[in-house]
């Protein structure tokens, strides 16, 4: 009868183990992708939803910060918000170099200047 002795765990085993376990976790927090993603939803969810509204009333004509706060009524807030979010939409550098709407003219309104803007190609979909 051979009697063994218990031997301790070697000290290399133990960072392996806890490399497994942690590779272990990590996939299970990352999952597979199933498909492949839609980058014009994904880009539509990036817009305010008050964006969203200025855009499509731009389909069909120019119109100014004032005219769309008159089509949108409460729905699209002061017209301080809307006149932001038309900047917002004009400003290159939050869409990449290419900004969604552009200054086309301005007429004197009341002895103010009132700026009217249309889409550009890349709101277009050229």
């Amino acid at each position: 009868m051979s009697t063994k002795t218990p031997t301790k765990p070697s000290a290399k085993k133990a960072p392996a183990k806890k490399a497994a376990a942690k590779e272990k976790t990590e996939a299970k927090a990352r999952p597979k992708p199933k498909g492949s993603l839609n980058y014009v939803e994904i880009g539509k969810r990036s817009l305010h939803p008050v964006q969203e509204q200025i855009l499509t009333l731009m389909l069909s004509e120019d119109i100014s910060p004032v005219q769309a706060n008159n089509a949108l009524g409460n729905n699209g807030g002061s017209l301080s918000k809307i006149s932001y979010h038309f900047k917002a939409l004009a400003d290159p550098e939050r869409w990449r170099g290419e900004a969604l709407i552009k200054l086309v003219g301005t007429r004197p309104r009341r002895g103010a200047t009132e700026h009217i803007y249309g889409l550009t190609a890349t709101a277009k979909g050229k």
